[in-house]
Parts: C-alpha cells; sequence; structure tokens
C-alpha cells in the first residue's frame, strides 16, 4: 500500500482484508477517499474472548503447519460461515475449493496468527475516527456479521449499511451481479457528491 501514499484510493476488504482496510482507514497510513467492507469485524470487544479467539487461530495455524492444507480445508468448509455457499451451483462450489487448496499451508497459518481476529486490536472504539464515506456489505443468511455491521454502520459517520438478500459470508461469489451493483452504485454516488 506505500506505493498508494500519495494517491487517494478507495479502499475495499472482505473478512480479515476487512480488518487490516478498517486498520489503515482509522491510523491514516494512506489517503483514503472511500471505505468498503464486506462481512468483515472490528475486532473482538473483551480481552478474554480475544484471547480465545487467538488460541483457536492458533490451533488453526498448528493444523496447516502439521497436517497440511487438505486437512485443513476440509475443517474450514465445514464452518457454519461458509454453509451457504452449499447453495451455490456444484462447479462454482469446486472452483472455491480448488482456489482454498492452492494456497501455501505456511502463509495461510501466518495469516492466521497475524491477522487473525484474536490478533488483531478491538478497534470497535476507534470506528467513530473514520471519516471518509463508507459502504458496509452483510449477507442476509451470514447473521453474526449482519448484527455486526449494522452495529458498525451506527458509530461510523457517513456510512451505509447493505444486507444483500439470499446470502452469506462470501457475497462476493454468492451473489457477484448484487455486490458489483451495490459497490459501483455506492462509488457513483460518491463521486457525484
Amino acid at each position: 500500500l506505500d506505493k498508494y501514499k500519495d494517491k487517494s484510493i478507495t479502499l475495499f476488504g472482505y473478512s480479515m482484508g476487512g480488518r487490516v482496510a478498517l486498520y489503515y482507514a482509522i491510523n491514516g497510513h494512506i489517503p483514503i477517499s472511500n471505505l468498503i467492507l464486506e462481512s468483515t469485524s472490528p475486532g473482538i470487544k473483551e480481552e478474554a474472548n480475544q484471547l480465545e479467539r487467538r488460541l483457536v487461530d492458533d490451533a488453526r495455524a498448528k493444523v496447516l503447519d502439521i497436517a497440511g492444507i487438505e486437512l485443513f480445508v476440509n475443517d474450514w468448509e465445514k464452518l457454519p460461515l461458509f454453509q451457504s455457499q452449499l447453495e451455490l451451483p456444484v462447479e462454482i462450489q469446486h472452483q472455491i475449493r480448488q482456489q482454498r487448496l492452492s494456497q501455501s499451508p505456511h502463509k495461510m497459518a501466518k495469516a492466521l496468527r497475524d491477522y487473525g481476529t484474536g490478533q488483531m486490536p478491538n478497534l470497535w472504539p476507534r470506528l467513530k475516527e473514520i471519516k471518509v464515506p463508507t459502504l458496509i456489505l452483510a449477507g442476509e443468511y451470514d447473521e453474526k456479521f449482519v448484527q455486526i455491521a449494522k452495529k458498525m454502520a451506527n458509530l461510523i459517520p457517513n456510512s451505509k449499511c447493505k444486507l444483500i438478500s439470499a446470502t452469506g459470508h462470501t457475497i462476493h461469489v454468492e451473489d457477484s451481479d448484487e455486490f458489483d451493483t451495490m459497490i459501483l452504485g455506492f462509488l457513483k454516488e460518491e463521486q457525484n457528491d
């Protein structure tokens, strides 16, 4: 992102990437004109819960280190977070699985250890510091992240929360047309303001 430090950008983040995007938006490392967040959380509020999640993320990272990517993906795909993907056409499910299996297990383990929800700072108290127009997206079936998205929208000035019907955690995969429409509409609206 350093190469963009002299340009104002629209920053997008999905899930873990959304937490990183929030961190950048709050800490001002790069000039941002718009922020778009899909199925993301600003962290875990309670320290005990954060520690518990860190232990879960570390255990998942150890599975990657010891057993490899296939066992990890088998477990990952069983998470309630991704159950709505079972409604996708079989060929799309296969593509998603192949993409997951193609990842480096050591890089995935590092990402979980460095950027997992338990590791990232709690940004809830700092959401009010975000000054750029923000679009927060959540899938209707992703109940946990619907609640988080609504709470975030109440705390971030100049933000909009949009719930995408008949989708779960991976809106961009489950309804890419509606996802594109929401993002392009938001950017066009902000460009006209």
